[in-house]
């Protein structure tokens, strides 16, 4: 793994602008173990900007370290975007760094879920994901708040949050969503049905589970809080109200399903302060990456510039 030192930008440039949207220079950062593809992908897509005359800067980061050294490597060379590719995880570190900065984060999907880009409905295919950097525009988002840590699109306690905990960066390359599906299936078979207590927006709650989304969907595809945008002020508490793994099953059915919001063992509660003072020892996950344990406080964090694709600016 190497040193931020270590760290080779192979820069490749054109005219100086593009023929789209004043797009001149980008900074991508990836993390080149996302994505069993994403290599073959983000050749095409930075060849596709170049034709368009779009000088291409592209940073290898494997870990925090590689991502702080690169993004302030980054902004100070002041491109018209600088983009994140590759999992949840790594989009998330990148967009903490660049919260309250003025350049916007534009992201390349190349992780296991993708949960970001299929909350914003980014496309997947190579010619899509660079029309998208080109013609896209600027919004101001939200990003949620553990303690002093940023997440981008949402925190949870419980099962999932127990995966997450046993998962290394080797194994989520080499398995994708097989290591999770395992972990997942692990956790099914040896619950722990620990009961959580909470207060949110000042109100006493109690759960079985927690997720905390500043985003639509969970675990790639599936929409969990629909209502939920980090365009928008506020997240969304999921509640798991009932013990057991008949309940889990349930709960993992009705969200493949797409009717997870008529599950009585599911309590939506828009927020903007969580306080979760269970007395017990649990992991809590952010974006796909263990980050702490409870007791925490969450909250929102304004201040990201992020690139949408021209039509979801429009409508978001």
């Amino acid at each position: 793994m190497p040193t931020p030192s270590s760290i080779s930008p192979a820069a490749s440039s054109g005219a100086s602008s593009s023929a789209f949207s004043g797009i001149s220079h980008v900074i991508i950062l990836h993390n080149p173990l996302s994505g069993r593809h994403s290599q073959r992908r983000l050749k095409k897509i930075i060849t596709l900007l170049q034709r368009q005359q779009v000088k291409v800067t592209d940073y290898k980061v494997y870990d925090l370290a590689d991502i702080r050294n690169a993004t302030q490597r980054a902004l100070s060379a002041t491109p018209d975007l600088i983009i994140a590719a590759g999992g949840d995880g790594t989009i998330n570190q990148i967009a903490t760094q660049l919260c309250h900065h003025q350049i916007p984060l534009a992201v390349l999907p190349f992780g296991t879920a993708n949960v970001l880009a299929h909350s914003l409905g980014l496309p997947t295919k190579a010619s899509a994901l660079a029309n998208y950097l080109l013609t896209g525009h600027a919004k101001t988002a939200h990003m949620g708040k553990i303690d002093t840590s940023l997440f981008l699109c949402m925190a949870s306690i419980g099962v999932d949050a127990e995966v997450v905990a046993h998962m290394t960066p080797d194994i989520k390359h080499r398995w994708g969503k097989v290591a999770y599906l395992h972990g997942a299936l692990k956790a099914l078979l040896r619950p722990r049905y620990q009961s959580y207590q909470f207060m949110i927006d000042g109100q006493k709650h109690s759960a079985y589970g927690l997720i905390i989304t500043n985003v639509s969907h969970y675990g790639g595809p599936y929409c969990l809080a629909p209502e939920q945008s980090l365009l928008n002020p506020g997240l969304t508490a999921v509640l798991i109200t009932a013990p057991g793994r008949r309940t889990l099953m349930r709960i993992l059915y009705d969200l493949w399903a797409g009717h997870i919001q008529k599950n009585p063992d599911i309590t939506y509660i828009h927020c903007q302060h969580i306080d979760i003072t269970s007395p017990h020892a649990a992991p809590i996950q952010a974006d796909g990456d263990h980050l702490t344990a409870i007791p925490a406080a969450i909250s929102t964090e304004p201040g990201l510039i992020l690139w949408l694709p021209a039509h979801l600016a429009e409508n978001k």
